[in-house]
């Protein structure tokens, strides 16, 4: 792109032709205050805030003001100052920013602004009137009188997350943010990604769990893959004195560019499963604690003859010592290899012209996909097919819906685009034998569980077992029902839920914030999650336990040969 010549406050510089005063300035070292840009949003200059002298005429936004070749740029003058100082005390005034009471306090953009223009007096008598506040959804909360209408949620959940859920009604000092044409927060379609707070520049949206915690620079960030899901997205995670204040997308994270979704933000905070703290034996029908050390005899007495269930959750280290351990006696019990072959990666739905997902509903499962593809589609950019016999809340951003009876109808619409996108998870036989002649589609498969590329490397697949003890290794114990009836039943897992009551031995590992390693997502990129919980003192790794099996086998070897 060519280069134009500028000067800003006397300084010559160069840059790309497009580019505005604003990002020019922030290349070059040069502040300018805002309030309604965000870097990752499209620009608005709404706030007024930016604005610069750039030529004859009115003060201009320079957050949405091109540079032109030979353009000159006051950014600090009286008049410029005056009429910032104008707009953040008409903010100031207009609704309650009361700053000591707030729970962004120290960390709102609003306030900053206010001592770095030196606000030491109202203007406008603040305070006069009571905004709404919606205290409906699980998470987030939303307080009306904190609003600047800066509009970064409304933009952020229609133009990052696709969702379209947020808007502004009324007008003038009426405007307030709207959720679905004045519903409550938690009976909107908000899919809960959290987008909206993570860009809310004052204490307007504010994650619940967080609120009078800590403020972020109090908190040790810290960036990590989310593991909930193959797609692998960035995460941001606070934590503060071993507790996670809050989670945000990773915006500089290629794969998902700040996006995130409910399972990676919030699920796993809300998580009230007891942990498991401590290996458990049962004996005569009754748990009772057990010592590391009886727990890994008692681990090496049964390896002999057993087969292991794992989860494709665990990391590649993990899985490797499990390898190491049982050799080829390790299954998983998710489907491993694609039932169609693997021919798109997340890539390829920036510039698809039609997306057909079939059986699988992307707002709940695979929230940031989702967001890629409506935001997209919603616009009208690309068409999206939903072929589904239940309820699919994608249905409410689709072109057409249709049952799976109806899948001949749904690929003769789908094989109009110009470059189709076929979007699965599970599939049953018949539907994948019928979509296997389509091989002008790519076809994204979303993998059920994070690391099952990770298992797929390691050659483990899915598979029945014919052994009288079963190791188990992972989470969740529901899907492991019909596998191990009459079978003696070994449970390294990090939960004492109901499931694990069918087990003899329960043995605690990591949680999902405590465990760290590498998983393999779903466009095949190793990625590295990173511990951000130390775990309680009897939880040990996967990988910790095998090496104490081990060494347990090898004393038992060697008091046998004495």
């Amino acid at each position: 792109m060519a280069l134009v010549k500028i000067k800003i406050d006397g300084r010559e510089l160069e840059a790309e032709e497009g580019k505005t005063i604003l990002q020019v300035a922030q290349e070059n070292g040069i502040d300018i205050p805002t309030l309604c840009n965000h870097a990752a949003l499209l620009p608005f200059g709404g706030c007024r805030m930016c604005v610069v002298q750039a030529g004859p005429g009115a003060l201009k936004p320079a957050c949405a003001t091109p540079i032109a070749p030979n353009m000159e740029v006051v950014t600090d003058s009286s008049e410029i100052n005056e009429a910032r100082m104008m707009v953040l005390q008409l903010l100031f005034g207009e609704r309650n920013h009361f700053c000591m009471v707030c729970e962004s306090t120290g960390q709102c953009e609003l306030q900053d602004l206010g001592y770095k223009l030196g606000l030491d007096h109202f203007e406008f008598f603040p305070y006069e009137r009571r905004f709404p506040e919606d205290v409906t959804h699980p998470t987030i909360l939303v307080d009306q009188n904190r609003c600047i209408l800066c509009r970064r949620c409304v933009r952020a959940c229609a133009d990052l997350g696709g969702h379209w859920v947020l808007g502004v009604k009324n007008r003038g000092y009426e405007s307030l943010i709207d959720i679905d044409m004045d519903a409550p927060f938690n009976d909107s379609s908000c899919t809960s990604c959290g987008l909206c707070v993570q860009v809310c520049p004052t204490g307007a949206l504010v994650d619940k769990r967080a609120s009078y915690l800590g403020r972020k620079d109090q908190a040790e960030m810290i960036l990590s893959r989310c593991d909930r899901c193959p797609v692998g997205c960035g995460l941001e995670v606070y934590r503060r004195s071993n507790y996670i204040l809050k989670i945000y997308g990773d915006w500089n994270c290629p794969t998902n560019g700040g996006v995130t979704c409910r399972l990676g933000r919030y699920v796993p905070l809300y998580d009230e499963r007891p942990r498991l703290t401590a290996p458990k034996l049962k004996e005569a029908g009754v748990w009772t604690p057990t010592s590391a050390e009886k727990t890994a005899q008692w681990m090496a007495d049964h390896l002999d003859d057993a087969e292991v269930v794992v989860e494709g959750s665990l990391s590649n280290e993990d899985l490797a010592a499990l390898k190491g351990l049982f050799g080829e006696r390790l299954f998983s019990l998710q489907q491993v290899a694609p039932p169609l072959p693997a021919t798109a990666k997340l890539q390829d739905l920036a510039d698809a012209d039609t997306y057909l997902v079939a059986g699988v509903d992307l707002n709940k499962e695979f929230g940031t996909v989702g967001s890629l593809i409506k935001r997209r589609t919603i616009p009208g950019m690309a068409k999206l097919i939903v072929v589904d016999d239940g309820f699919n809340s994608l249905a409410a951003s689709t072109d057409f819906v249709f049952s799976l009876k109806d899948l001949d109808s749904a690929l003769a619409e789908a094989r109009k685009g110009r470059k189709t996108v076929l979007i699965y998870s599970r599939l049953r036989d018949n539907i994948a034998e019928a979509l296997k002649s389509e091989s002008r589609f790519l076809t994204l498969f979303l993998p059920y569980e994070s690391n099952t590329l990770g298992l797929a490397k390691a050659g483990i697949g899915s598979g029945s077992l014919t052994s009288r003890t079963v190791f188990f290794v992972g989470e969740n114990l529901r899907d492991l029902k019909g596998w191990v009836r009459g079978a003696t039943l070994i449970a390294l897992t990090s939960f004492e839920t109901d499931e694990v009551k069918a087990a003899d031995l329960i043995v605690p590992i990591p949680a999902v914030f405590e465990s760290e390693g590498s998983f393999i997502s779903m466009d095949g990129e190793l990625l590295r999650k990173e511990r951000i919980l130390e775990p309680g003192e009897g939880v040990r790794s996967v990988s910790a336990w095998v090496a104490l099996v081990e060494a347990q086998r090898l004393q038992s070897v060697v008091a046998q040969r004495k």
